[in-house]
């Protein structure tokens, strides 16, 4: 992951090997030439690293942020924040991912390149070829091996650390009208204003789906903080609203509720996300949109005002 908030970089290593591979002293690097002088840098890996049988290595930028955010620790961090996290071994300083583009090199201990990954603007290799660039908050994962980044990433909406990655096949899901601007509850109240979304669902087959909509303080947050209207009664925004067949076109009715935990985190901020998401015959579609938030009165703070 390269476009997280602050400190939440990450890189995630594969061995897909009925075997474990020894990593020690092998190196990562955003330049071709590991230590070449300049504004690029490499950071080796220390004795005794091994990457078991079918498993990952995780690298973080910060590990204290990786683990409030995923709730474990990776396997190793850049920055020397947290005690319970190993460090790799700085060979160069200035190893960082831009948001814009960049290239990722895995080197062995005899500077063989192992592996090579570029995106966006492509860094130091251009842009033919590159991975493609990614939301803020979303990851860029691989789902097959060919040598071309652009044939074997794609972004995935919820990033999955240490866990298989994901690919939604099943169809495609997407957010096509919403409010840049969502209202909060009102002093004395225990609801917000209703606000609507629009969303299409485009599905390859004739397979049963089911779907829920809701609204997060922060991307990838597990527990909404609305309720839907499921075109009988208001639901917690976490249960399915709505299922069927095929395609669907349609409105969607939502309200923060304040009772729900992540509506603290709400109250106080000035942004969120509204995600959709729907399940098909095991597979999941999901999309999801950054909105602000409006105070409508002064019992609540750090966002835009509104309200009349």
């Amino acid at each position: 992951m390269y476009n997280p908030d602050e400190g939440g970089k990450w890189i995630e290593l594969y061995n897909p090997n009925s075997f474990p591979v020894d990593i020690s002293g092998w190196c990562i690097s955003d330049d071709p030439n590991p230590y070449s002088p300049g504004r690029e840098g490499a950071c080796r890996f220390p004795e005794n690293t091994i990457i078991p049988e079918k498993s990952h290595l995780i690298i973080s930028e910060n590990g204290s942020v990786f683990y409030r955010r995923y709730g474990f620790y990776p396997d190793f961090e850049i920055e020397d924040s947290d005690e319970n996290v190993r460090n790799l071994i700085i060979e160069s300083r200035g190893f960082n991912l831009s948001k814009s583009g960049d290239d990722i090199h895995l080197f062995d201990d005899g500077l063989e390149e192992i592996d090579v990954v570029w995106y966006g603007d492509g860094g130091d290799l251009g842009k033919e070829e590159s991975a493609p660039s990614v939301r803020k908050g979303c990851s860029l994962s691989r789902y097959r091996y060919s040598g071309l980044p652009s044939n074997d990433f794609r972004e995935s909406n919820i990033p999955t650390p240490g866990a298989e990655n994901f690919l939604y096949r099943k169809g495609r899901i997407s957010i096509d009208i919403f409010p840049r601007f969502l209202p909060k509850i009102e002093k004395g109240k225990e609801y917000s204003l209703i606000f609507l979304i629009k969303v299409s669902l485009n599905t390859s087959t004739e397979e049963h789906w089911r779907m829920k909509a809701y609204v997060v303080s922060e991307n990838n947050s597990r527990y909404p903080s609305t309720q839907t209207w499921n075109g009988e009664d208001w639901i917690y925004s976490y249960r399915y609203a709505f299922e069927g067949y095929g395609n669907f076109s349609g409105w969607i009715a939502l309200r923060f509720c304040r009772k729900y935990k992540d509506y603290r985190n709400i109250e106080n901020g000035n942004e969120a996300f509204i995600y959709v998401k729907c399940e098909v015959e095991n597979d999941y579609l999901i999309d999801f949109k950054r909105v602000y938030l409006l105070d409508m009165d002064n019992s609540t703070s750090n966002a835009s005002e509104g309200g009349l």
